[in-house]
Protein backbone atom coordinates (compact mmCIF):
# COMPACT_ATOMS: atom_id res chain seq x y z
CA UNK A 1 0.00 0.00 0.00
CA UNK A 2 3.04 2.46 1.16
CA UNK A 3 4.42 1.63 -2.60
CA UNK A 4 0.70 2.72 -3.99
CA UNK A 5 0.72 5.95 -2.06
CA UNK A 6 3.81 6.45 -3.08
CA UNK A 7 2.93 6.51 -6.90
CA UNK A 8 0.30 8.22 -6.78
CA UNK A 9 1.75 11.04 -4.75
CA UNK A 10 4.62 11.22 -7.81
CA UNK A 11 1.32 11.66 -10.12
CA UNK A 12 0.20 14.13 -7.46
CA UNK A 13 3.56 15.98 -7.68
CA UNK A 14 3.94 16.04 -11.61
CA UNK A 15 0.31 17.02 -12.14
CA UNK A 16 1.02 20.13 -10.22
CA UNK A 17 4.44 20.91 -12.48
CA UNK A 18 1.73 20.46 -15.58
CA UNK A 19 -0.58 22.89 -14.37
CA UNK A 20 1.87 25.16 -13.87
CA UNK A 21 3.10 24.35 -17.13
CA UNK A 22 -0.12 24.88 -19.20
CA UNK A 23 -0.55 28.08 -16.86
CA UNK A 24 2.92 29.36 -18.38
CA UNK A 25 1.28 28.35 -21.92
CA UNK A 26 -1.54 30.80 -21.46
CA UNK A 27 0.45 33.43 -20.37
CA UNK A 28 2.58 33.33 -23.25
CA UNK A 29 -0.18 33.10 -25.66
CA UNK A 30 -1.66 36.05 -24.06
CA UNK A 31 1.43 37.81 -24.50
CA UNK A 32 1.52 37.02 -28.09
CA UNK A 33 4.53 34.63 -28.11
CA UNK A 34 3.00 32.01 -30.02
CA UNK A 35 6.15 30.22 -31.05
CA UNK A 36 7.28 29.84 -27.11
CA UNK A 37 3.88 29.17 -26.27
CA UNK A 38 4.16 26.59 -28.76
CA UNK A 39 6.79 24.84 -28.11
CA UNK A 40 5.61 24.71 -24.43
CA UNK A 41 1.79 23.54 -25.89
CA UNK A 42 4.22 20.42 -27.44
CA UNK A 43 5.72 19.57 -23.88
CA UNK A 44 2.28 19.72 -22.25
CA UNK A 45 0.71 17.68 -25.11
CA UNK A 46 3.36 14.87 -24.45
CA UNK A 47 3.29 14.95 -20.82
CA UNK A 48 -0.96 14.91 -20.93
CA UNK A 49 -0.15 10.81 -21.93
CA UNK A 50 0.64 10.74 -18.16
CA UNK A 51 -3.01 10.97 -16.91
CA UNK A 52 -3.61 7.43 -18.63
CA UNK A 53 -1.62 6.45 -15.37
CA UNK A 54 -4.43 6.92 -12.70
CA UNK A 55 -7.66 6.70 -15.30
CA UNK A 56 -9.85 6.43 -12.55
CA UNK A 57 -8.90 10.15 -11.59
CA UNK A 58 -10.07 11.44 -14.78
CA UNK A 59 -13.18 12.73 -15.58
CA UNK A 60 -12.87 11.53 -19.52
CA UNK A 61 -15.91 13.56 -20.85
CA UNK A 62 -14.60 16.85 -19.29
CA UNK A 63 -10.93 15.82 -20.57
CA UNK A 64 -12.78 15.31 -24.30
CA UNK A 65 -14.64 18.23 -24.18
CA UNK A 66 -11.87 21.10 -23.27
CA UNK A 67 -9.50 18.77 -25.33
CA UNK A 68 -11.67 19.05 -28.03
CA UNK A 69 -12.07 23.14 -27.84
CA UNK A 70 -8.38 23.27 -27.61
CA UNK A 71 -7.44 21.50 -30.83
CA UNK A 72 -10.48 23.45 -32.36
CA UNK A 73 -8.45 26.40 -31.41
CA UNK A 74 -4.95 25.39 -32.59
CA UNK A 75 -6.32 23.95 -35.84
CA UNK A 76 -7.83 27.57 -36.62
CA UNK A 77 -5.06 28.81 -35.01
CA UNK A 78 -6.91 31.14 -32.84
CA UNK A 79 -4.35 31.85 -29.59
CA UNK A 80 -6.40 33.95 -27.62
CA UNK A 81 -9.50 31.06 -27.83
CA UNK A 82 -6.48 28.66 -27.66
CA UNK A 83 -5.25 30.83 -23.90
CA UNK A 84 -8.89 30.77 -22.67
CA UNK A 85 -9.07 26.96 -22.99
CA UNK A 86 -5.75 25.87 -21.62
CA UNK A 87 -7.57 27.97 -18.61
CA UNK A 88 -10.97 25.83 -19.09
CA UNK A 89 -9.02 22.85 -19.28
CA UNK A 90 -7.09 23.96 -15.34
CA UNK A 91 -9.93 24.30 -14.00
CA UNK A 92 -12.10 21.54 -15.38
CA UNK A 93 -9.76 18.62 -15.84
CA UNK A 94 -6.55 19.18 -13.53
CA UNK A 95 -8.05 21.11 -11.01
CA UNK A 96 -10.03 18.05 -9.90
CA UNK A 97 -8.05 15.50 -10.16
CA UNK A 98 -5.79 17.43 -7.81
CA UNK A 99 -8.51 17.59 -5.59
CA UNK A 100 -9.62 14.08 -6.06
CA UNK A 101 -6.00 12.89 -5.31
CA UNK A 102 -5.20 14.86 -2.89
CA UNK A 103 -8.53 13.76 -0.89
CA UNK A 104 -6.82 10.11 -1.14
CA UNK A 105 -3.35 11.40 0.10
CA UNK A 106 -4.24 13.76 2.93
CA UNK A 107 -2.75 11.31 5.49
CA UNK A 108 -0.47 10.73 3.26
CA UNK A 109 0.77 14.44 2.77
CA UNK A 110 0.48 14.96 6.65
CA UNK A 111 2.74 12.44 7.46
CA UNK A 112 5.29 13.57 5.59
CA UNK A 113 4.77 17.35 6.57
CA UNK A 114 4.12 16.55 10.63
CA UNK A 115 8.34 15.23 10.59
CA UNK A 116 9.44 18.79 8.79
CA UNK A 117 6.69 21.57 10.89
CA UNK A 118 8.14 19.45 13.83
CA UNK A 119 11.59 20.35 13.22
CA UNK A 120 10.48 24.00 12.73
CA UNK A 121 9.43 23.97 16.46
CA UNK A 122 5.90 25.37 15.33
CA UNK A 123 7.68 28.59 13.70
CA UNK A 124 7.66 26.62 10.24
CA UNK A 125 4.78 25.07 8.58
CA UNK A 126 4.53 23.54 5.62
CA UNK A 127 1.33 23.27 3.70
CA UNK A 128 -0.07 22.35 0.34
CA UNK A 129 -0.69 24.93 -2.17
CA UNK A 130 -4.21 25.60 -4.20
CA UNK A 131 -2.79 23.33 -6.94
CA UNK A 132 -0.31 20.79 -4.92
CA UNK A 133 2.95 22.13 -4.57
CA UNK A 134 3.75 22.71 -1.17
CA UNK A 135 4.23 26.12 0.43
CA UNK A 136 5.94 27.23 3.42
CA UNK A 137 4.32 29.62 6.52
CA UNK A 138 6.57 31.59 8.65
CA UNK A 139 4.95 31.76 12.30
CA UNK A 140 5.91 34.88 14.01
CA UNK A 141 3.75 37.98 15.76
CA UNK A 142 2.12 37.45 12.13
CA UNK A 143 1.50 34.67 9.77
CA UNK A 144 3.82 35.38 6.39
CA UNK A 145 3.70 32.89 3.33
CA UNK A 146 7.17 32.76 1.94
CA UNK A 147 5.55 30.76 -1.49
CA UNK A 148 2.77 31.61 -2.71
CA UNK A 149 -0.60 29.74 -1.59
CA UNK A 150 -1.44 29.17 -5.40
CA UNK A 151 1.10 28.21 -7.55
CA UNK A 152 4.49 28.90 -6.18
CA UNK A 153 6.04 27.50 -9.36
CA UNK A 154 4.84 29.72 -11.71
CA UNK A 155 5.40 32.62 -8.79
CA UNK A 156 9.19 31.49 -9.05
CA UNK A 157 8.84 31.84 -12.87
CA UNK A 158 7.86 34.85 -13.02
CA UNK A 159 10.70 35.94 -10.51
CA UNK A 160 13.07 34.16 -12.79
CA UNK A 161 11.55 35.88 -15.98
CA UNK A 162 11.96 39.14 -14.41
CA UNK A 163 15.69 38.44 -13.15
CA UNK A 164 17.22 36.52 -15.99
CA UNK A 165 19.92 37.70 -18.01
CA UNK A 166 21.06 35.70 -20.92
CA UNK A 167 24.69 37.26 -20.62
CA UNK A 168 25.18 36.41 -17.09
CA UNK A 169 27.83 33.80 -16.33
CA UNK A 170 26.55 33.05 -13.04
CA UNK A 171 24.37 34.20 -9.98
CA UNK A 172 23.94 34.73 -6.45
CA UNK A 173 20.71 33.37 -5.31
CA UNK A 174 19.22 34.07 -1.92
CA UNK A 175 15.94 33.87 -0.33
CA UNK A 176 13.76 31.89 2.07
CA UNK A 177 11.32 29.43 1.28
CA UNK A 178 11.37 26.21 -0.93
CA UNK A 179 13.50 26.78 -3.66
CA UNK A 180 11.48 27.41 -6.51
CA UNK A 181 13.10 30.52 -7.65
CA UNK A 182 16.52 28.27 -7.84
CA UNK A 183 14.52 25.55 -10.26
CA UNK A 184 12.68 28.21 -12.32
CA UNK A 185 15.87 30.06 -12.90
CA UNK A 186 17.85 27.14 -13.97
CA UNK A 187 14.92 26.47 -16.17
Amino acid sequence: MENNLSKIYEFYRNNALLITKIKRAEELYRRQLHGSGGALFTEITNDLTGLEQFPEYLDKQAFQNSFLRIASSVNSEDFVMLADSLNSFIYEVMLPIQQALFADLSDYISDIYDSVNTLGNGLISIEESAIGHPTLLYRSCKNRYLCSTEDPMLEAFLLAKENFTPEADAYNIWGMGLGYHVYALYQ
